[in-house]
């Protein structure tokens, strides 16, 4: 733990670090520059799945929400799971990054 406070500049010690980023709700953006990552609620596999769209490269992170071309539901809810590859269908994307396997070349 110490190496890695000193690594990344944290507290040697700290009694608990929080995350000083947090949202509730459907979505944040970022404005970094030349792109703005857009993070969004992605539920189905899990309740707190999130995804991240760059705009600006029509491209979408989603994680969980994907799994090798197909949907996974382990623990998950199916109806949210719908709710979101419908999202997701509906962006016109180019390039889907799922979770596990490849990046999935929409156009």
């Amino acid at each position: 733990m110490e190496s890695a406070a000193a690594e990344h500049h944290l507290p040697a010690d700290p009694d608990c670090l929080l995350p000083h980023i947090t949202f509730f709700g459907r979505h944040l953006e970022f404005a970094s520059g030349e792109e703005n990552p857009f993070f969004m609620a992605l539920p189905g596999h899990s309740a707190d799945n999130l995804g991240v769209l760059v705009e600006e490269r029509s491209s979408l992170v989603c994680r969980g929400c994907l799994y090798g071309l197909s949907p996974i539901l382990s623990m998950g809810n199916i109806d949210d799971m719908i709710a979101s590859l419908k999202k997701i269908g509906k962006m016109g994307l180019e390039n889907v990054v799922q979770g596990h396997g490849d990046i999935v070349l929409a156009r």
